[in-house]
């Protein structure tokens, strides 16, 4: 279903099994069932779940929810110490909360007072020094269960990671079938993204690239 192509049905029946949904479809084409509940959604539309790539929720089981009310049911955290996104996601797995499906980067690969470590202090960034330690580092963050690699490039706001920094660290995330995303805001960085085989952006130059 990509909202475009495909048409709202109407008339239609959903039959959910568990937590599986087992038809989906006309009312005139449902297989025969016995419900143990009906939901009237007439005047209503059924959606399938939203997903937020970029979002910094893992703050509160309140905020958690909102998302699922919203109709978002995965989310993509980027940026978080890596204890605290585990433990977040611990308790979304477990059905100890009401949350979305959680996927996390963990903290931010920057360079030494680079971007975020230099805005928004050490919790949620990491910092690496040379292409070894790069790689290092992605493999620890990897092992420890992150879904995705973040790096920070901000050369408005500091220093940032080297091209062979951040070459090495797409390397290390791709040989175990990660993706790599960045944080930048002007052309230079974009540049060096799409240099080094950074697979997206998290955000969008502020200027016209040429």
């Amino acid at each position: 279903y990509d909202g475009a192509a495909d048409k709202a049905l109407n008339n239609a029946t959903i039959l959910i099994d568990g937590e599986k949904i087992a038809y989906a479809g006309t009312h005139s084409k449902a297989p025969a069932y016995e419900a143990a509940e009906n939901i009237d959604g007439k005047g209503l539309f059924v959606l399938p779940g939203l997903i937020d790539l970029h979002v910094h929720g893992l703050v509160s089981e309140e905020t958690l929810l909102s998302f699922l009310q919203n109709g978002v049911t995965s989310i993509r955290d980027l940026a978080s110490d890596v204890f605290v996104a585990l433990e977040w996601k611990a308790r979304e797995q477990s059905g100890l909360i009401a949350s979305p499906r959680i996927f996390m980067s963990g903290p931010v690969l920057t360079c030494h007072q680079g971007y975020p470590e230099n805005v928004w202090g050490p919790k949620i960034a990491s910092p690496v020094q040379g292409r070894y330690q790069a790689q290092e580092k992605v493999r620890k963050l990897v092992g420890m269960g992150m879904d995705i690699i973040k790096i920070g490039l901000e050369h408005e706001l500091g220093p940032c990671l080297s091209e062979t920094e951040v070459q090495a660290i797409v390397t290390a995330a791709h040989s175990l079938s990660k993706r790599v995303t960045a944080h930048i805001t002007n052309e230079e960085d974009f540049e060096v993204c799409v240099k080094c085989g950074v697979d997206e952006v998290a955000h969008v130059p502020s200027r016209p690239v040429s």
